[in-house]
């Protein structure tokens, strides 16, 4: 994987159109031999329902929870799978994780609301290129 490629999703409906939805949070998941490996934030979409990062800032995510997790982070994503999983938390899987990171470090500030439930996109998986610019249609519905 090129650390420098561009990873950009849209969220779609199932007739294919853009849906434009800001502030969705997107994740992505990277597997190991086919099993779950590490699930980091992609990012939210902007007032077109896109979300565009590079594959470096998803790598520094790695670097930043391996300096406080150092077990739990020790597979380079170079070493991942080249397909990965790209979904939209539910309202509930955020709630989880907002409590689970007040557990760890309650005095940091809380995340602000997503409108992630006005679109559920389940889990759907995407070849990574290592060349061409990453681009994919993730499918919604509303």
């Amino acid at each position: 994987m090129n650390p420098e490629s561009e990873l950009t999703v849209q969220l779609v409906g199932s007739d294919g159109g853009a849906l434009e939805l800001a502030g969705i949070e997107v994740d992505i998941r990277f597997y190991m031999h086919g099993q779950t490996r590490y699930t980091f934030i992609l990012g939210r979409t902007d007032d077109n329902g896109v979300v565009r990062t590079h594959l470096s800032d998803i790598e520094r995510q790695l670097q930043e929870n391996r300096r406080v997790f150092l077990m739990d982070y020790n597979t380079p994503l170079s070493e991942c799978d080249s397909v990965v999983g790209i979904v939209t938390p539910s309202v509930e899987d955020l709630a989880q994780r907002e409590a689970s990171r007040q557990k760890w470090w309650p005095e940091t500030v809380p995340t602000p609301e997503t409108p992630n439930g006005k679109a559920r996109c389940p889990e759907q998986m995407f070849q990574l290129s290592k060349t061409a610019p990453n681009k994919f249609d993730l499918v919604c519905e509303r």
